[in-house]
């Protein structure tokens, strides 16, 4: 029998095999400035591009409106047909997923908004020193895509840990949305009864394709991932990704309450194998700003900062 001799290193692996590649990201959060206008006023050499994504927290708008009456323009459209032909009140089980979804939009749960003060913009409050002290914050996050290094100042990137986001305790409002989902579960099978019983035979057929449609939709809608299609964290990523592709000219925003404009900067890695991308993770975390001092956080991520902490992501 042939055998090949195959060169290994010292560690028994064969030189230049690259099993898998793995990513190193680096987001750097900054405070830019106390709104958006005044960022787009100013000069900055380079930039072609401002994309501003806002976070949604805050107030309903006729924009949250327009897009809820969107998605169930099928319905209405059903709605209206069913009205023209049959002339029936039983036109209302299609409109009834539009009504609860406007109750649970109208008296929607307030959110925590990102806060930010006067201390945190560069050039304006706190000086050098100050912020110093207070520190810089970075976590490394690792996952089976990666590692991801997060890096901001203290204040405001420990919010997105601990409260930014998270809904403020509103006894009716929590009250009206339970009701809305109970009702969503009580629609169909409501809907089925009365089909059954009081609809006549043309309608009942309009019901079940209905139906069928709505379900086969939501399977789609499922597999396709489309609840992220228009979310936050989705258009923030395709921000990025755009910047990316045209460095230097596309300047990323993110408005995370009224008065808050946080500036983000993505710089990505690839590396040959799962060790060279954790030692560049850990090099990046480990920079002479700050001292080593190292976390050990749950959930796989692990922080370093000058005022150690050890929080989850």
């Amino acid at each position: 029998m042939k055998v090949m001799n195959v060169m290994r290193d010292g560690k028994g692996r064969v030189p230049g095999k690259v099993r898998q590649k793995t990513w190193v990201s680096r987001l750097v959060l900054t405070v830019e400035g106390s709104s958006v206008l005044r960022l787009e006023g100013k000069q900055r050499v380079g930039v072609k591009k401002v994309v501003c994504v806002d976070g949604d927290i805050g107030p309903i708008t006729l924009r949250v409106i327009a897009g809820i009456v969107m998605t169930e323009i099928t319905g209405i459209g059903v709605a209206v047909a069913v009205v023209v032909i049959w002339r029936t009140a039983w036109m209302v089980l299609w409109l009834v997923p539009l009504v609860l979804k406007l109750v649970s939009a109208v008296c929607c749960v307030p959110r925590e908004p990102l806060v930010v003060t006067d201390d945190d913009v560069p050039g304006v409050g706190a000086t050098g020193e100050k912020r110093e002290r207070e520190g810089v914050k970075r976590f490394l996050i690792s996952s089976r895509h990666g590692f991801q290094v997060i890096e901001g100042p203290a204040r405001l990137v420990q919010q997105f840990f601990r409260h930014y986001g998270h809904p403020r305790r509103s006894r009716w409002n929590e009250l009206v949305q339970i009701g809305v989902v109970i009702a969503f579960g009580l629609n169909f099978p409501v809907g089925l009864v009365v089909s059954t019983m009081w609809m006549p035979i043309g309608l009942q057929c309009v019901w079940t394709a209905y139906v069928l449609y709505v379900t086969i939709a939501m399977y789609i809608s499922r597999y396709a991932h489309a609840p992220w299609w228009l979310t936050t964290e989705e258009k923030i990523a395709e921000a990025l990704i755009d910047a990316e592709e045209h460095p230097g000219e596309v300047l990323v925003l993110f408005k995370g309450g009224d008065d808050c404009t946080m500036r983000l900067d993505l710089t990505r890695t690839i590396h040959n194998s799962y060790g060279e991308a954790k030692a560049h993770a850990l090099q990046l975390v480990q920079s002479p700003q700050l001292p080593p001092s190292w976390h050990q956080a749950r959930n796989g991520s692990q922080s370093v900062s000058s005022n150690a902490e050890t929080l989850t992501p």
